[in-house]
């Protein structure tokens, strides 16, 4: 981390929360933006403070692989803050204010996925994903992830059920903020660079909750010609270059295409799947014996259910036109109107149960139908799996012949061994030995 004055720096609370943190950081970035050109020096303390902040946040929570490359960025975004104030350049000091506020929400996420990914820690999930819910205006009673949070939060056995909704709707959200600064860097340029500058911040800054999404689904290669074309974007903003800027976006667009799931009927069947399951969750929690005695789990199930609807009229073209997939889309479309009765006649909750699994099974099935987005390539399996599958039939088909001939010479020898006149002529050459 940079410390720009060696001053009596601020430390976070013993009671903070990631979310009262964000908020103090976000006060000095203001501050110290308010008194540049005018007053450098409170300008720098307002800065070393909130850096001392952001320290004492990762000192405290981060644990997850991703904070020290977010970490890194703040440094260098915090060096070039400290430049911009030292020069009185107000338009610089604002780009990297921006990279600063968004990183924390790069930061927060990476820590809440990776409590509900790697240490199934409800805790620490419910006390950072508020950082992201609050920058996005969620709540639990709009929005899937933020509901999702709040019930891992009430019932940390959950996890394992809901962590996909959570990942799916967060990282969507992300991946929809970049390309939308980034499209805001080309509109504004050249126009407004100031205003470019900023927007190329801030989509720099979103980024970072997105790279690791993009590692994990999409590959390394795919991540770095997304962030090659963030980053060719900020260039542009520096440059005020308008026509470098629409190029940036439209690469970044090729770039996310294959991750979004607009386009991707896997990626959107997989998560038909976890909704599928949610319902099913919610409505054993909801109904007995015929009757609602939980009405906030009842009406999660009908929301759930809903999106559930939503999600597959938007895919089911595509997924009947897969080859075979046509029948299976028929059995999805029976299974859908049968779960729905089921939950509005708050019929038992194992034949919901049992609906729901055989739902599953169907979407699966479609799924292992579909072809990999494009971009994103086969998968590692298929990539490594068929050269050695290859390798394995060639020799094994020589190895087989081999022995077949090995079997072949043996009965051979055996059979004329046993032969009358190889007997004789045997005897006869023992006897002129003796």
């Amino acid at each position: 981390m940079a410390l720009v004055l060696p001053l009596a720096l601020p430390a976070a609370s013993a009671g903070d929360t990631p979310a009262e943190t964000v908020d103090e950081i976000t006060v000095f970035l203001a501050a110290a933006q308010s008194h540049t050109p005018e007053d450098a020096s409170a300008a720098l303390t307002n800065l070393s403070s909130a850096d001392a902040l952001f320290d004492a946040e990762l000192a405290a929570a981060a644990v997850s692989p991703y904070s020290g490359p977010i970490a890194g960025e703040w440094g260098a975004a915090m060096d070039g803050a400290v430049l911009s104030v030292e020069s009185a350049d107000g338009s610089r000091l604002a780009y990297y204010r921006q990279v600063m506020l968004k990183l924390q929400y790069a930061l927060a996420w990476a820590e809440t996925w990776h409590a509900l990914n790697a240490s199934e820690d409800a805790a620490v999930a419910s006390a950072w994903f508020p950082v992201v819910a609050q920058k996005f205006a969620w709540d639990a009673a709009e929005n899937d992830a933020a509901s999702a949070i709040e019930n891992i939060s009430a019932r940390p056995g959950e996890i394992a059920a809901r962590r996909q909704v959570v990942y799916d709707v967060t990282v969507a959200r992300f991946a929809e903020k970049v390309l939308e600064e980034v499209a805001e860097v080309a509109l504004n340029l050249p126009s407004a660079p100031a205003v470019a500058l900023e927007k190329a911040g801030e989509g720099l800054g979103y980024f970072y909750g997105l790279r690791f999404a993009l590692e994990e689904e999409v590959g390394p290669v795919q991540a770095s010609l997304a962030e090659g074309a963030v980053r060719a974007s900020v260039a542009a903003a520096w440059r005020a270059d308008a026509a470098a800027a629409a190029d940036a976006k439209a690469a970044l667009d090729r770039a996310l295409t294959p991750f979004l799931g607009t386009d991707d009927l896997r990626g959107e069947l997989l998560r038909l799947h976890s909704l599928a399951g949610l319902v099913s969750e919610e409505y054993g929690a909801a109904v007995d014996g015929g009757a609602v005695v939980d009405p906030v789990e009842y009406n999660e199930t009908l929301a759930f259910l809903g999106e559930l609807e939503d999600r597959w009229e938007a895919i089911a073209p595509q997924a009947r036109a897969l080859p075979g997939g046509a029948e299976v889309a028929a059995e999805v479309d029976v299974l859908l109107l049968d779960l729905h009765g089921d939950v509005v006649a708050k019929g038992d909750p194992s034949e919901v149960a049992a609906h729901v699994q055989t739902l599953q099974a169907s979407f699966s099935t479609l799924r292992s139908m579909a072809p990999a987005p494009a971009g994103a390539g086969p998968s590692r399996g298929t990539v490594d799996a068929v050269p050695w599958l290859m390798l394995g039939a060639v020799v094994g088909a020589m190895a087989g012949v081999v022995l077949a001939a090995a079997a072949f010479v043996a009965y051979l020898r055996r059979a004329i061994s046993q032969a009358p006149g190889a007997a004789g002529g045997a005897r006869k050459k023992g006897g002129s030995a003796e």
